[in-house]
């Protein structure tokens, strides 16, 4: 079973409910998932910027949660080397998602097309996410 195969188990758990953090991430990611999509979809430098405000701290709240609540529970003593290395690959991409943010954050050419394909990828790593 794959790290991701956990994780979709763990989040379809029947004992999730509205006061679940597991409910409370899944929720995170899917609306965060939407401004990410939005931002990447949205026309002209303003309405990406004022996207950009809401996914940013959205993201980083999201990505703090993971790292403190799921992924420490998945690297447990029962875990194997394979879901080890795999829980490695996301730390990485939380990276790289942090790193994604403030690059687009500092930007001012939200018209570029240097802008959009950092936003698009963004976008493809938080949906592997």
């Amino acid at each position: 079973m794959t790290l991701q195969d956990e994780i979709r188990l763990l989040l379809q758990a029947p004992m999730m409910n509205t006061h679940d953090v597991r409910t409370h991430l899944r929720t995170d990611h899917d609306e965060t998932l939407q401004v990410a999509r939005d931002m990447v979809d949205a026309d002209g430098g303003d309405s990406r910027r004022m996207l950009l405000r809401r996914l940013r701290p959205a993201l980083l709240v999201h990505l703090q949660a993971v790292r403190s609540e799921v992924y420490p529970s998945l690297r447990g003593a029962r875990a194997t080397r394979h879901a080890r290395a795999l829980i490695d690959e996301r730390l990485s991409d939380h990276q790289a998602l942090e790193s994604m943010l403030a690059w687009l954050a500092r930007s001012r050419k939200t018209e570029s097309i240097e802008w959009a394909s950092r936003a698009q990828s963004l976008l493809t790593l938080l949906r592997r996410h």
